[in-house]
């Protein structure tokens, strides 16, 4: 069946012969205890039970085949499919009378003399009742199984969107990172070459570090802010004077895992926004605080959010946004907000 694995194929057809067995032996045998109960005890009619429930494990088997090859679950509306079946079991039951009436007549157990219209219409009802209750234990099931493998595949799509997204965001986001240090080293060719050789090895040692993370969804503290300092010391080169850099690092959780290039987004927001808006430059902030259950980062820089979406809600924010509800599944939050005049604060805490 499409959509399940070889292994499953094998064990539901495993299980299906086992019910199948199983279900007409024991059909075989309470026609051969009421028997017993209500009338003599007979060797011919434990063959002839037996008899019957073999004929249906081959009738109902052959029916199972017929619905498989039509691809009847998977192809029919639901009033189409209850059509078909019961028009096969109204066939199963018109072959299975002809049979056990032929069988009847070769074991002299009737003679055809004594068989009347109403024994046929008996046995009839008999063999739908059966055909009917074995076809809607094999409807259920079959229903479950397209159920099961239908949410199977759901649940693999939306992994494979997930990542898809989250790979998208990545893509969004580095962009940025490697666009805004070469811009930097652009502007230190002419003016200063030396800080330009300089900055081309800073570079080269970002891009190497960032490659390694751009197949990992997290990494550690440490790793990220190895990462910043790289990137803030090619800012610098472009800033000089204009940019300042407080580290306030309050944690001994250097190994704690967080979303790659977040903490580089929210720096590289910093300045865009609000640093390099501003012709004396100003301090940014850096706080990461360790609490008992989470790491709390803090971003202060100097700006203003006031008519400032792009600040508030540029490509970089939207995606950090997405990448904590990704990973975290609604427990991180990240608030932007402004504490005092002229100056903005980002806000990120991600749970132990």
């Amino acid at each position: 069946m499409p959509g399940v694995n070889t292994t499953d194929s094998v064990n539901f057809g495993k299980w299906y012969w086992v019910c199948q067995v199983t279900g007409w032996g024991l059909y075989a045998v309470l026609g051969i205890t009421l028997n017993e109960i209500f009338m003599e005890r007979d060797s011919l009619y434990v063959s002839m039970h037996v008899s019957i429930s073999t004929l249906f494990l081959v009738l109902t088997h052959l029916f199972r085949n017929w619905i498989k090859r039509k691809n009847l679950f998977r192809k029919k509306s639901a009033a189409k499919i209850i059509i078909h079946l019961a028009g096969g079991v109204i066939i199963l039951s018109f072959i299975g009378v002809f049979i056990i009436t032929m069988f009847f007549y070769v074991l002299h157990v009737q003679d055809f003399s004594e068989i009347h219209l109403s024994h046929i219409g008996g046995y009839f009802i008999n063999a739908a009742m059966i055909f009917t209750i074995w076809t809607s234990i094999y409807a259920a099931f079959r229903g479950f199984i397209q159920y099961r493998g239908n949410e199977i595949k759901q649940l693999k799509l939306n992994v494979e969107l997930q990542e898809m997204e989250f790979m998208a965001l990545k893509a969004q986001v580095n962009p940025h990172f490697v666009f805004n240090a070469l811009n930097n080293i652009r502007s230190l060719i002419i003016e200063n070459p030396e800080k330009a050789r300089q900055s081309v090895t800073q570079l080269s040692n970002l891009l190497r570090v960032a490659l390694k993370f751009e197949k990992e969804q997290l990494i550690s503290l440490e790793e990220e802010l190895s990462l910043v300092k790289n990137y803030l010391e090619l800012e610098k080169n472009h800033l000089e004077e204009r940019l300042h850099v407080d580290w306030n690092v309050e944690t001994e959780h250097s190994d704690y895992l967080i979303p790659a290039l977040s903490i580089q987004t929210l720096i590289e927001n910093a300045i865009k926004h609000g640093i390099s808006k501003k012709t004396e430059g100003g301090k940014l902030v850096v706080k990461i605080s360790d609490k008992s259950d989470e790491i709390i980062i803090k971003i202060t820089n100097p700006g203003s959010l006031d008519g400032n979406k792009s600040n508030r809600h540029g490509v970089g924010v939207e995606n950090l946004n997405k990448r904590l509800r990704y990973h975290y599944n609604g427990s991180a939050s990240f608030t932007l907000k402004q504490p005092e005049k002229d100056l903005v604060q980002a806000e990120m805490k991600l749970p132990k």
